[in-house]
């Protein structure tokens, strides 16, 4: 039986990479003038997951037992709310948009914004648990398949 590594080099290459590919693929939609949707955060939050996991995969040999599976989704939940409050807060700050989109918040009321939330959370848990689980095991089939483990 494996003993559990400690997740925090792979939360925080995690949290890098998402960092990155957020404010990159941001800064690529600018340019082209494009409007940015919530597949982009997925998409972003998809990526950085399975590099973590790639890392840990190509690190320890084997994919993450189901403890290990739990902390990653767990932390890197938190950190990704944590860009995303980072980024919004920035987005405040320096957008003459900023205050608009904060009154059109209050707004909503607190039950709504709340519901949004848990909402958003619950999609973002289900792509972390995917990317931890069942894509990470099928990552380590194919290296092993293809000799690269």
């Amino acid at each position: 039986m494996e003993e559990n590594v400690r997740v925090g080099k792979y939360v925080f290459r995690f949290g890098v990479i998402h960092l990155i590919l957020l404010v990159g693929i941001s800064i690529i939609l600018g340019l082209l003038e494009v409007e940015a949707n919530s597949g982009v955060s997925i998409g972003a939050l998809m990526g950085a997951a399975m590099a973590a996991v790639i890392k840990f995969i190509q690190d320890n040999k084997r994919a993450p037992s189901q403890s290990e599976k739990s902390q990653l989704i767990w932390l890197s939940l938190l950190v990704a709310v944590a860009i995303s409050i980072l980024i919004s807060s920035i987005f405040f700050i320096f957008s003459g948009e900023g205050q608009e989109v904060f009154e059109a918040l209050i707004s909503m009321g607190f039950l709504v914004m709340l519901l949004i939330l848990l909402f958003a959370s619950a999609v973002c848990f289900f792509v972390l648990s995917l990317s931890y689980g069942h894509l990470a095991k099928k990552q380590y089939e194919t290296l092993v398949k293809h000799g690269k483990l």
